[in-house]
């Protein structure tokens, strides 16, 4: 909403920026005293009061140059789109392809016979022996996103943008992650490039 309009709102609203819904509950010696109504009406008055006044803030803010915003509306519609059952389905092949790759990897290993892969109702479970860790890669259906635990990086939270996961804290892709991690951790070089989402 631009200056302009808020303004105009404002000015349909003045009786909200200038007080909060009160009621007058006696009147003492001249003196008013005053209590807030907890009606559903006047507690509805009362939190629109409080959102204008703080858009109110954020425009002028805005209109002096202090706040900037930048958005990317391709992300955006990307993320806001997904529905439940596209995303069920994005998660499934992406946990069933890395499981895949992960099992072609532990036939490679020879020098980890404690190695252990498991993939149950949406958790995967990569587990390299107690000297190097487990690796744990699961769905977070209300968020629409797929959670990491590292044995390296700690837990890492990532959302699906323009067909890969991406944490988007530093831009990187899971299966970009993912390779480098593990490819340090065996001391040879591995890649998921060729999984679901992953190129």
């Amino acid at each position: 909403m631009s200056a302009m309009n808020l303004s105009r709102v404002l000015r349909g609203r003045w009786w909200l920026l200038r007080s909060p819904c009160k009621m007058k509950s006696s009147e003492v010696s001249g003196h008013h005293r005053w209590k807030h109504s907890t009606s559903p009406a006047c507690i509805g008055d009362l939190r629109l009061h409080g959102a204008l006044q703080e858009l109110a803030h954020q425009t002028r803010l805005c209109g002096s140059g202090m706040v900037r915003r930048t958005f990317s509306t391709e992300e955006a519609a990307n993320e806001s789109s997904m529905s439940e059952v596209e995303y069920e389905a994005i998660t499934k092949e992406t946990l069933e392809s890395l499981a895949e790759r992960f099992d072609e990897i532990l036939e490679d290993v020879q020098d980890i016979p404690e190695a252990d892969l498991a993939l149950s109702d949406g958790v995967l479970t990569l587990h390299l022996g107690p000297r190097i860790g487990t690796f744990v890669i699961n769905k977070q259906t209300p968020n629409r996103q797929i959670w990491l635990s590292s044995p390296v990086s700690g837990p890492k939270r990532y959302d699906f943008v323009g067909d890969k996961w991406i944490y988007k804290r530093d831009g990187v892709p899971l299966h970009r992650l993912l390779a480098e991690e593990v490819s340090a951790l065996l001391k040879k070089q591995v890649g998921f490039g060729g999984c679901s989402y992953g190129a």
